[in-house]
């Protein structure tokens, strides 16, 4: 018999809200819980019992029960079960991996006959699929004469002070003899190379440009943060400056610390993740392919720094340069599933975001300055701009080239399509410490604003310790397990 409609409705209205659907069994008992008006789940339930009987009527009982230890779930919130009391379930075997090992690559040119070029060659392998995301470079070098003696071991002496009568106040006196004081530049351990260029099976996958140092130097900056700049990066060398632009005549920290690794031709080792887009693959490289490296040296007077202005030249010696390559042997069963799908034409498919390093020259004496299509075709994820000198980049040991200065910089806009990017164009006064919206930009764009993280830089270094960099987010949305749409525009940016 059909059920009376008060109870009918109320079975209904009932299973809605719990969002469970109406079965066949005979008796059914239905827990209706009391939200309090500030949504704090109620001690108290009501539960309604309802009987059919055999004639097709139906009784109801309903009555106000207590539960003291019992807690109400929220509507559209689903119960779980915490790990601790879940004494049933075991982790997950990884059964894809038979072994790994670190096999050393050397190079296939002499790199001690002061070589413009360091080659590798990994060759092709049926067993091993290579990991590069885990790779590295070691190095071993020193900082010798031009005619191949050794520095001698001099102690840097310390700063003596002056008062000046004219300015009425303390000054620091320069070096009277700095010859010998000579140090490798930030970050040496990629600051070496000018280029890197990548091959896959004579293929090339590497933009070519001059620029590798100094993507080295902008990802240690932006992508880690002081524990990394103060341990890890020490292993090529990466040091804090609180003065690059004024090593002359004001020697930092940063530089006693280079300079004490390589004083009197000492042997210098260095550990670097080379800067190509390959080494960031989440995903092995699958066997059967091989790969070719080529690092193109920089100049020594990009790699050096000194003091003195003198005429007397010093170079990198390198004496035995090894790529360490780590590569996992799969298990049979896997590497003939991944041969069978290669052979029905499935490819394989490689995620990675692909970095491009460009440069604008800006006239002396130019008081603004406006370019358009900055990246021909499509619009990056995000740019980052910094400011050097020109000398500078081409190499003269007497100019730091990561001196990232601001030069005096009062405007700066970025326009997508005629579209302003970032929350408005930046209108800065470094002199009157003006200049927190551009420190902003670095924090918004490495993903670490109102984080409990940081980038190793406070707003003191941005604004004194030239490291005047500004980065815009050309997309909406910049998360690491997605791509961004395929987007093409104009960029153009105004300084």
């Amino acid at each position: 018999m059909a059920i009376k409609e008060a109870g009918k409705s109320l079975i209904q209205n009932t299973f809605k809200q719990t969002g469970r659907g109406i079965t066949s069994r005979k008796r059914k008992r239905i827990k209706v819980f009391e939200k309090r008006p500030e949504l704090k789940p109620s001690k108290r339930c009501c539960k309604i019992d309802i009987t059919k009987s055999k004639s097709g009527k139906t009784s109801k009982k309903t009555k106000e029960t207590k539960r003291g230890n019992q807690k109400a779930i929220f509507e559209n919130s689903s119960p779980v079960i915490r790990s601790e009391v879940d004494f049933f379930q075991v982790l997950p075997t990884d059964a894809s991996i038979e072994k790994s090992l670190y096999v050393e690559y050397t190079p296939t040119t002499n790199v001690q006959e002061n070589s413009s070029q360091i080659e590798f060659v990994i060759p092709e392998s049926s067993n091993f699929y290579r990991d590069f995301q885990k790779s590295f470079m070691y190095i071993v070098c020193q900082v010798v004469n031009d005619d191949n003696s050794n520095l001698p071991n001099e102690v840097i002496p310390p700063p003596e002070y002056y008062y000046d009568e004219t300015a009425k106040t303390i000054q620091l006196k320069a070096y009277k003899e700095p010859d010998h004081l000579v140090a490798p530049v930030n970050n040496i351990g990629h600051s070496l190379f000018s280029q890197c260029d990548c091959f896959i099976n004579d293929v090339m996958v590497s933009q070519t440009n001059n620029l590798y140092g100094y993507r080295g130097i902008m990802e240690a900056m932006l992508n880690y943060g002081s524990e990394y700049k103060t341990c890890q990066g020490g292993l090529s060398l990466y040091t804090q400056e609180k003065h690059p632009h004024e090593f002359q005549t004001k020697i930092d920290d940063g530089y006693k610390q280079r300079y004490e690794a390589v004083k009197g031709s000492k042997m210098l080792e260095l550990i670097s993740k080379p800067c190509a887009d390959i080494f960031h693959l989440p995903k092995y490289l699958l066997n059967g392919t091989c790969i070719k490296l080529k690092f193109t040296r920089n100049s020594h007077e990009f790699c050096l720094l000194k003091p003195s202005t003198s005429a007397k030249k010093y170079k990198i010696k390198i004496h035995s340069a090894s790529l360490f390559i780590i590569s996992h042997q799969l298990y049979p069963w896997l590497r003939v599933a991944h041969e069978k799908l290669l052979s029905q034409n499935h490819s394989a498919k490689y995620s990675f975001r692909r970095v491009e390093m460009k440069t604008f020259l800006v006239s002396t004496g130019s008081k603004s300055i406006s370019k358009e299509n900055l990246f021909y075709g499509h619009v990056p994820v995000r740019i980052v701009v910094d400011f050097v000198d020109n000398a500078a980049v081409i190499g003269s040991s007497t100019l730091n080239p990561f001196a990232f200065d601001n030069f005096d910089v009062s405007y700066f806009s970025v326009l997508v399509d005629d579209e302003q990017i970032c929350f408005k164009p930046l209108k800065l006064d470094f002199d009157s410490n003006q200049s927190l919206l551009g420190f902003y930009t670095l924090l918004t764009s490495s993903g670490v604003a109102h984080q409990d993280l940081g980038i190793g830089l406070n707003r003191e270094d941005y604004i004194t310790s030239s490291k005047a960099l500004f980065a815009f987010n050309l997309c909406p949305a910049v998360e690491d397990d997605v791509f961004s749409i395929h987007r093409t525009g104009n960029i153009r940016y105004s300084i």
